[in-house]
This record gives structure tokens, sequence and C-alpha cells, in this order.
């Protein structure tokens, strides 16, 4: 790497890699692999470290500098006490959001987990979540995005990127709202309850529920997680003992999230049943008084990787007969009996 206007080659000694970590270090990094600074600081006492590797700098618009990328080899050079020369690198930046996504994206030899870059962006204090709160609800992305498809089926066809943390971030304040109502709403419930409550295909389709029927979403999953003497076909019930008894790993996603959606259509359309059976997966999910009607596959990312409120058929992929499609939003079918307001 040759010197530029944003990288110097630089002598960094032990007392100024203590000032480092001491004084300019971006402060929402991760704990550092001490292992791995004795690794790098045996090498450099023996001779063995190669000169110029990099160091990363954000620097503000006050001259203000952050080490975004290099702290385990500023620590290695204190624990080895010797100077070591590196390509010094300026990112001039706007501001600490900024800061944040420069470090978000560095490698660093071991990769950085989801977790550790998503920390960069501070969700939880932008969204009023606590830890769990923000883990839960990003991970409903994967579902939510392409329309409860399978995830084999959406390679290739939208832009949805797994491991991008601004994607993650920008999902979960588009769905923050929705996901604050059921976090109240289903609060208190008992631990297996809320365990699996807060399981990615029931949070995603409940998610969507609240975002499209308001009030309805709220009775809906308020007496899923709490049973306040439902009867015993009712359709909340027989979700509420559903995610009583099943456990963890019993159901892949897709499945999971189509008995969630087949318990509130039949509620939906105010009618009790005799036993919980999931939709298909072969089909476009149905979810009563939301646009996921069955019909078409639906999408809340562009094929730019655009979120959006609202979502968008894929005229590709649509089912192959309305009645194939109306069939699995109504195979829980018992009878047409009433049930919101029967006597």
């Amino acid at each position: 790497m040759e010197d530029n206007d944003t990288t110097k080659r630089q002598v960094i000694t032990p007392s100024e890699a203590q000032e480092i970590e001491t004084h300019e270090l971006y402060y929402d990094q991760r704990p550092i692999n001490q292992a791995r600074v004795r690794k790098y600081g045996t090498a450099m006492k023996l001779g063995g470290w190669l000169p110029r590797s990099v160091l990363s700098f954000c620097v503000t618009p006050d001259g203000q500098r952050f080490l975004v990328n290099g702290r385990r080899r500023i620590n290695a050079v204190i624990w080895a006490n010797v100077p070591i020369e590196f390509d010094v690198q300026r990112l001039p930046v706007a501001n600490v959001e900024e800061i944040g996504t420069w470090y978000a994206h560095f490698d660093d030899h071991d990769r950085r987990s989801l977790d550790e870059r998503m920390k960069a962006f501070h969700a939880e204090a932008r969204c009023n979540f606590n830890k769990a709160q923000t883990k839960h609800l990003r991970a409903c992305y994967p579902l939510i995005l392409p329309g409860f498809r399978a995830a084999a089926e959406t390679q290739g066809h939208i832009a949805i990127d797994a491991d991008s943390p601004e994607l993650r971030l920008a999902f979960i304040e588009a769905w923050a709202d929705e996901a604050t109502r059921y976090y109240a709403d289903t609060k208190g419930s008992r631990h297996k309850i809320t365990t699996n409550l807060r399981r990615s295909p029931i949070e995603a389709v409940a998610l969507v529920t609240y975002r499209h029927t308001g009030n309805d979403a709220e009775e809906f999953w308020h007496q899923v997680a709490h049973d306040d003497g439902l009867g015993e076909f009712d359709p909340r019930k027989k979700l509420h003992v559903f995610l009583g008894s099943t456990m963890s790993g019993e159901y892949s996603p897709d499945e999971m999230a189509r008995y969630a959606a087949s318990a509130w259509c039949a509620w939906w359309d105010e009618r009790t049943l005799q036993t919980l059976r999931a939709q298909s997966t072969k089909n476009p999910l149905t979810l009563g008084g939301t646009p996921h009607d069955g019909k078409h596959w639906l999408n809340y990312i562009t094929s730019k990787g655009v979120l959006l409120e609202m979502p968008e058929p894929d005229g590709a992929r649509e089912s192959s007969t309305q009645d194939g499609a109306r069939e699995s939003s109504t195979q829980n079918r018992q009878e047409n009996l009433p049930l919101r307001g029967e006597t």
C-alpha cells in the first residue's frame, strides 16, 4: 500500500499503542482475543511480523480519531514492547453512526459475528428494545421480506443479504412499532409459551397481522399468550396449546409459521377448530385481513433491496390455482360455526 492522502506509513511505539488503546479506541468494539494478541506479539518479538499491516482510524470533522480496525495488533505492540511499522489509514466520517458502519464492515482476520457488527449500530437504543427483543425481531426478516417463501426458493429472486447488518437495522426500524405492540400484548405469559412466541416463525406472522389489522391482532395474540378462559375449540386456544407443547427444532421455520397462520385464519373467519393443521408450504401464505390472500407470493423488499411498507405481489410466482390457495386457508375448517360473539 503506497502512501497517499488517507494512508501514511508510521512506526507505532509501545507508548503510542497504549495511548491509542486508552484514548482513541472506538468504544463499541468487542473484547479482544488475548490468545491472538500473544500470538501476534510473539511474532513481533521474534522478528517474524511482516511490517505495514493496516490500522484504520475514523476521523471526525473536529479531528478526533477512533480506531476501528487493528485493536489486536495495537495490543500486541503493547504486549511485545517493540515498535512496529504500520500503514495508518484515515477514514473521514461525518458522525458517530458512520463510524459504526465502518467498524461493522472490517473483518480483522476473524470474521465478526452478526451480533458484534450489529452492536455498532445501537439498534436497542434507537428502537427502545432490550438486547433479546432486538435479536428476536431481526431474526424475522428472512421470513417476512420474501413473503414466507422457503429460504431455498428466494435464491436469485430478490436481493436479501442475510448477513447485512445495515439491512437488518433497516428492517428493525421499519417493524419496530409492530414489534413493540406484540411484545407488550404477550408479556407475562408462561415461560414455554413466551419462548415459542419469540421464535421467528411465530413472531413474523404476528408482526404482519399487527401491520395490517391493528387492534384485531392485539386481541388475538394477547389471548394466544395468556389464554384467559378460552373455549376448547377456539383457534387461539389451539395455538396456545401448540406453543406450549412444541419443542425447539420440531418443525421447520416455514412449517411453524403456517401453523400460526392457520390459527389466525380460523379466528379471523370466526370458525372453531377441532385440530390445528399447518397451511401448505407449497402455496403462498394466507392471513385473513392482510394482503396475504394465498393467491400470490408477496415481497416486502424490491429486487434492488428497498424495504416496502406494503408488500408487492410476485407475478412470476402465483399459486397453481385459486382453488388450491383457498383450500390451504380453509383446510382446518370444521364447520362454519359461530365463534366471536356466539351465545
